[in-house]
């Protein structure tokens, strides 16, 4: 399993455009979140938009996921997708205490 880190950007909408996409997009993304394809998601503190970590196989697999969303579908949510995981630096670490435990 590989994790996605997917940044989005909002381009406005107006409240007859929110009122009609947002039920759907909040009950498409909680779907995702029970089925835990989303693993978490927050909103962005330097504007509109979000950031969710998605769980999935494959970067075709996450873009998928997020194409399917009412407010990516209707062109109001682009995302930027970076594969993310544990953090391989830290390895330099283990190995340096390693060679001076011995």
């Amino acid at each position: 399993m590989t994790k996605f880190l997917a940044i989005n950007t909002v381009k406005p909408l107006t409240p007859a455009q929110a009122q009609a996409l947002m039920r759907e997009e909040v009950e498409a993304t909680t779907r995702q979140y029970i089925e835990g394809k989303i693993e978490q998601f927050w909103g962005r503190l330097d504007g509109p938009g979000g950031v969710v970590i998605l769980n999935t196989s494959s970067r075709e697999e996450a873009q998928s996921w997020l194409d399917a969303l009412p407010l990516t579908r209707e062109g109001f949510l682009t995302y930027q997708l970076i594969p993310i995981g544990p953090l391989s630096q830290l390895n330099v670490l283990l190995q340096d205490a390693a060679t001076e435990t011995l």
